[in-house]
Parts: C-alpha cells; structure tokens; sequence
C-alpha cells in the first residue's frame, strides 16, 4: 500500500500514569496563578494548514484557556515543554525570552480522561482513551515543524475533505484528530483504515529487505495486472486476473475487506 507522503513521524504516547502525572504538574502550576490571570492563560495555538497542491503553509488560531475542570473534555490546554519541566513560572516576560534564544518551545495538547469511539469504515467500532491511550500529544516540534496530527486535520478540513481511506497503522491516530477537530469547531471526515499489506512471513514490505515497489512492478506487469493481483490478494476477487479499478466498484464491498493485515502469496508477483 502506498504510504503517507507527507506525515511519517509519529509521537510516541505517553503512559497513563505518567501523562497524569505530568498534567497533576501542570495544574498544580495554573493553580498557582492569581484568579485574573488564570482566566486569560493559555492563549491561541498556532496552527496550520497547508494546501498540499499549492504547497502552501496557513497559519490557524486555536484558543487555548483553562479547563473548567481537569477531566473538562470541551477544551484544550496547550503548554510549552520547556516552560513546564524548566520551572519558568515565576520568571519575567524579559528572562523567558532570554531562556528562548537558547531553547525554543516545542507545544503539546493536554488531553482529558475521556474516552473516543467512532464508526470506521473497514475496521468498525473502534475506541481509545485519550489520556491512558494516547497520552499529550505534539502539535508543535521545537524546530517549529507543526506535528503529523494538528497538520493533517487543518489541511483536510481546508480542502473539504469528507472521506479518509488510509492504512491501519494510523487507526491510532483517529481519535487524537477527532479531539482536534472538535477544539478547533471543524467538521471531522467519515475515516476507513485498510489493513496492511505485508510480505510473505508476515514482514511490513521495504525497499532494504528487497521487497517490491510498485515502480518496480509497474516494469514487469501492466496497470490492470497488478490491480487484479492486489485484488485478489484483498479478497475482493477469487483470481488474480488482470482488473481495471473501475470493473471492481460494483461488486466493492467493504464487508469483504480483511480486518487483519494480509500476507502476499509467495508467488504472486
């Protein structure tokens, strides 16, 4: 299957014990701060959005304020890395500048105890807490790279997306970008995870290992060929003879997609 070209780096979740020991840490910092200046913190979040055909970045705001409670999962709180685990509470606007010269703010979203569930269109009712599952997630890097989940919920939602077909190595990633999509008021896509394919012992499929491209392929078989050899390996046909994608739209079905990732027969390319 073809992957992402764009968003390949993944954060790696925190654990549960570990992400509510960091938001304890952090609320116990707000709390700390008198009642005007608590109903102000926490400020807009950049974000972005970029027209891939244009190539172009956009800059989002996304307003970030205090919860109303911790486990509030209506809203977001957007917090500096550095700042939280450096101390910088109780330095002037003068030192933290100073401090960012020398370290620049890489930004993560708190998440509630709350848990997501949503309809896929592959792998059906699909559910992940965000806090025990997912944990504090990037939107932010700090060389200033917008993180892979902010990215590609601003961009879809600006190019009016409405279907996302991808492959179920980002099934995780689903309910990070629902709770985006639901902060920044957007309106979320309806999502399909496809399994993988995978080579014969059960290998994700590489370049290094030696295994097939499609570039490769496409030197040894026609187009109709290899769309009839992936059907068939899919399920969706009971050979694997030479199809147009076209010819496999009427009988589709996603009931007939496998759920589990699927091994290439040994001899079929």
């Amino acid at each position: 299957m073809t992957k992402h070209p764009s968003y390949r780096a993944r954060d790696q979740p925190e654990s549960g014990s570990a992400s509510q020991h960091r938001k304890e840490k952090i609320m116990h910092k707000f709390e700390k701060r008198d009642a005007k200046s608590r109903t102000l913190v926490i400020l807009a979040v950049v974000g972005l959005a970029a027209a891939l055909t244009l190539g172009i970045f956009t800059a989002v705001r996304m307003l970030r304020k205090p919860p109303a409670s911790k486990d509030d999962p209506k809203t977001g709180i957007v917090y500096d890395d550095a700042a939280i685990e450096g101390g910088w509470d109780n330095l002037s606007p003068e030192e933290i500048a100073e401090k960012r010269k020398k370290k620049a703010p890489a930004y993560r979203l708190m998440v509630p105890d709350e848990e997501i569930t949503f309809t896929d269109g592959c792998m059906g009712t699909h559910t992940e807490n965000l806090l025990r599952d997912c944990g504090d997630f990037y939107l932010r890097r700090a060389d200033g790279v917008f993180a892979y989940q902010l990215a590609v919920v601003v961009d879809d939602a600006r190019m009016g997306v409405t279907e996302v077909v991808r492959g179920a190595d980002l099934l995780s990633s689903t309910a990070r970008q629902l709770y985006l999509y639901r902060l920044l008021g957007l309106q979320p896509p309806r999502f399909a995870h496809c399994p993988l394919l995978l080579a014969p012992d059960g290998r994700r499929l590489s370049k290094r290992d030696g295994d097939q491209s499609l570039e490769n392929l496409r030197t040894k078989y026609t187009a109709q060929e290899i769309v009839g050899k992936l059907a068939y390996a899919y399920g969706l046909q009971p050979e694997p003879a030479p199809r147009t994608p076209e010819s496999l739209i009427k009988d589709f079905s996603w009931a007939k997609v496998p759920k589990q990732d699927v091994c290439l027969p040994e001899d079929l390319f």
